[in-house]
Formats: structure tokens, sequence, C-alpha cells
């Protein structure tokens, strides 16, 4: 299995054609958004491709060299619970290097009306060496607990929070930040 970077029309054809299928509507964002952050060349979209069959398709946000941003992440329906999502999930670390971090977002069972689903995520995630940090998000009306992949770099929890923080300050205007994104930290 390969992974091929997408173009920027690849990446809008997939917002269009797969997304609506495997998020809520709710946690989509709008493609004028990603247009803009494909112009300024720190999104990025990839696809795991098997011969000519896109298997999955992830889109990041590259916040530095060392800091990347899991905003989307699936393996399509017919290549589900096959080994490989943690597959995908690897290549594209690989992407950055061992000195890199991978944050993303898990939407927190706490709060969720499909805690099964949340919780069965988040066991996928953790499989594939992906790990539970302290910090937790609301984004809209979902509470979300801020999740990474590191393997060299001696990432705190409280450098997390500010890193998260930084990354939704560029992808999400000043205004929304301000009234909806609300990285913290919990106790121990």
């Amino acid at each position: 299995m390969n992974i091929v970077r997408l173009t920027d029309k690849e990446t809008e054809s997939i917002f269009r054609e797969h997304l609506p299928n495997d998020f809520q509507h709710e946690q989509i964002k709008p493609l004028d958004v990603i247009k803009k952050l494909l112009k300024e060349g720190s999104y990025i979209g990839y696809s795991i491709m098997e011969r000519e069959d896109m298997i999955g398709y992830a889109f990041v946000f590259e916040s530095d060299k060392n800091c990347v941003f899991l905003d989307y992440f699936a393996i399509l329906e017919p290549y589900r619970n096959k080994g490989l999502g943690g597959e995908f999930i690897d290549k594209i670390y690989a992407c950055y290097g061992k000195d890199s971090i991978l944050i993303l977002e898990a939407e927190n069972p706490e709060f969720s009306e499909s805690k099964v689903l949340c919780e069965k995520r988040i066991a996928f995630y953790e499989r594939n060496g992906v790990m539970r940090t302290r910090v937790r998000t609301r984004l809209f009306d979902y509470e979300y607990m801020i999740m990474c992949k590191k393997e060299n770099g001696n990432y705190t929890d409280s450098f997390i929070c500010k890193k998260t923080a930084d990354i939704y300050r560029k992808m999400i205007s000043e205004k929304y930040f301000n009234e909806i994104v609300f990285p913290y930290l919990i106790k121990e």
C-alpha cells in the first residue's frame, strides 16, 4: 500500500464525496475554510492506495515542522477492520519523522450520545501508538480529548495544550476561536 499526497482538487473532491458519509455534518469545516488553508500551504490531504483503489484518506494541518494536527481520518467502509487504519497512521507519522508529534481530537465518550463508538475509536488510536493526554477541548457542541503520537520528543501535556490552541487559532478565525474553542488541562 502506498500513501499519496493529494492535489488540492482531489482534496476538494474527497471533501464533497466522502466526508459527508464519514463525519457528522456539524463536524465538517466549510469548504471555503479548507480552500483557504490549502492555498496557504498548511493543509495537506493524503490517501492510502492499494493499486488504483483508495482505501482511506486523511487531512492534516502542519503547524510547524515538528507538529502536525490530524484533522480528518477515515478508512472507507469496505476496508475497515483489516488493520489498514493503523498502517495509514504510521505512514502519515513517518512523513514527519520520529521527532515530530501528531495531535488529534477524539470525541470524549463522557459527553457523547455515541459512547460505545467513541470508546471504539479511542481504543483504535491507542492500539496504534496514539496516547491520551490531559488536554480537553470544546468545539461547537462537542467535547474532545486530545491525543497524540510521539516517539522521541519530550512533549508535556502543557506543551500539547498550547500547541492545540495555536493550531486552532491558525485553522479557525480568531472570532470563532474566542467563541467556541476552549483547550484546557484536566487534573491528574
